[in-house]
């Protein structure tokens, strides 16, 4: 009876740490064209994995932390002249923000921006309405995704994507249909 409650036991909290991981994410923001949008990528996360020292810098920042945010931070990006910079950290996102001066990162003293020369890869900027809600870190599906292919924090491609949900053909449906009265 014992092996059985603590069975019961690690079963329940497998199944609860579970539930605790699929929250939806606060995205990041990033300017461009003279529009605000969110970010559905993390492009900071590449600089703190490899520099241990700068992430336990920031780390000094973070306060507790939530479900909608698994790093406790958020970031502010902008695209300027086909370059993309860190432009705010924020720490906290969820209660009680705070900024984390760029000069922890890298940035001149009184710099306003750092340039993402560490990251490489794409970023997801969603575009239209929401078609579906995913509880579940950037899941969500938008009509469009705005796909950024950034190389050494230069950008080197824009391609936008239709969400192939929206071209999917109606669902069959489960039930045969009723046959028709004879008259």
């Amino acid at each position: 009876m014992i092996t059985f409650r603590w069975v019961l036991l690690a079963l329940m909290l497998g199944l609860a740490a579970g539930r605790a991981a699929a929250t939806a994410q606060i995205p990041d923001q990033i300017s461009f064209d003279g529009q605000t949008a969110a970010l559905y990528a993390q492009p900071i996360q590449p600089l703190l994995s490899a520099r241990p020292d700068l992430k336990k810098k920031v780390d000094r920042y973070i306060k507790g932390g939530c479900s909608a945010s698994w790093s406790g931070l958020r970031a502010s990006w902008e695209i300027r002249d086909d370059q993309l910079y860190l432009v705010k950290l924020e720490a906290n996102p969820c209660a009680d923000p705070k900024d984390v001066p760029l000069r922890k990162l890298g940035a001149a003293r009184g710099a306003d921006r750092l340039l993402a020369d560490w990251y490489s890869g794409q970023l997801r900027v969603p575009q239209g309405a929401e078609i579906e809600y995913v509880h579940m870190g950037f899941e969500s599906q938008y009509e469009r995704d705005l796909i950024l292919t950034v190389e050494k924090g230069r950008i080197v491609g824009r391609e936008v994507r239709e969400n192939p949900l929206l071209q999917r053909p109606p669902p069959e449906p489960q039930y045969p249909p009723e046959p028709a009265p004879e008259s």
